[in-house]
């Protein structure tokens, strides 16, 4: 069961609230960062959600993640070149 889905205006909010809180810690990781979050600050997957849905029941246990999200994370990765989840997560 899908429950929530976050839309384009509150991902753009998550990226206001995040980015000057990581910013604060370590600039520079942020700036080598700087292209590929503009690319999504400008991508509205608010279309997406609508065929998503379409694949999770109504019904049973919720999902622990947010597909638009989990999207968002794969897209981000294709542009840094990075394959595998294991290894998104350890770059």
């Amino acid at each position: 069961m899908l429950l929530t889905c976050r839309s384009y205006s509150e991902y753009q909010q998550f990226l206001r609230n995040w980015v000057p809180m990581f910013w604060a810690e370590d600039p520079r990781r942020v700036e080598s960062f700087d292209k590929p979050l503009s690319k999504l600050w400008l991508l509205n997957l608010d279309p997406s959600i609508s065929l998503m849905r379409a694949y999770f029941p109504s019904f049973g246990r919720p999902v622990e993640f947010d597909p638009i999200d989990f999207l968002r994370t794969l897209i981000l990765m294709a542009d840094q070149k990075v394959f595998g989840i294991t290894k998104w997560y350890t770059h």
